[in-house]
This record gives structure tokens, C-alpha cells and sequence, in this order.
């Protein structure tokens, strides 16, 4: 079964290639896009409240403005919702720093750290299991 994805990230042509590539692929549901971690807390609040289904993959950015992903994450943590267990969150980011993926592996809810670009290969294996 496919699932449904939200690419969380400031760059809109970075958004727009995944965003196709998923879409070419069928590799996803659904494709959600939201540009800052903002934008995607208030998505995923609206999600909540209606009580509709959420995503199932967040491929999330580090460096992005108004809030960025580990901003993001601060705020995700204190949802207290059940749905978002089901979440698998990614890092997708140009950062090589090993203390941005040390601390990706402080948050249980961040199931891997992934360089960009992001692949072909690396979207199947994220979003087909």
C-alpha cells in the first residue's frame, strides 16, 4: 500500500523535483509540501483537529527560515496525539556537519539522516516497504 508523504522545505525547486519525481514514480498517495517548519506544525495541527489521516513520511529539512527542523521537531515532540506515531521522519538536508546528524539520532521520532540530492533510489527505498 502506498503512502502518503510531506516534504517539509524552503527551497521550491528542491520541493518541486521530489515533489515530481514521487509523482512520476507513483511512489506516494499522497504528496504534501509545506516550505518551513512552521507552515507544516499548522498542517499537521489542522490534520489533528479534523481528524484526518497524516502522513506517513516526513522528509524534513534542517536549514530552512521562521522555523527550521529542529524547531520543527521541538514543537512535533510535544504533540500528543497517537496518529503521529505512525510518522516516520526523515532529515533530507545539504548539511555533512556530524553534529546535525548527532543530533538527528537525540530524537527517536527521526528515522534516519539523509544527504541531499535525494535519489531515485534513496525515494524507493523511503516510500515503498
Amino acid at each position: 500500500m502506498k503512502k502518503s508523504v510531506l516534504i517539509i522545505d524552503n527551497d521550491p525547486i528542491y520541493r518541486t523535483i521530489s515533489h515530481k519525481i514521487i509523482e512520476k514514480l507513483d511512489l506516494a498517495e499522497t504528496i504534501y509540501v509545506e516550505k518551513n517548519g512552521y507552515t507544516a506544525i499548522q498542517f499537521l495541527t489542522n490534520l489533528i483537529e479534523n481528524k484526518s489521516s497524516v502522513p506517513q513520511i516526513i522528509l524534513l529539512d534542517i536549514e530552512m527560515p521562521v522555523m527550521n527542523g529542529w524547531e520543527f521537531m521541538d514543537e512535533y515532540c510535544k504533540f500528543e496525539n497517537i496518529l503521529l506515531q505512525e510518522i516516520d521522519i526523515f532529515i533530507v538536508s545539504s548539511s555533512i556537519s556530524q553534529v546535525d546528524k548527532d543530533k538527528a539520532n537525540t530524537y527517536s521520532e527521526i528515522k534516519g539522516f539523509i544527504s541531499k540530492p535525494l535519489t531515485i533510489d534513496t525515494l524507493k527505498s523511503l516510500l515503498s516497504d
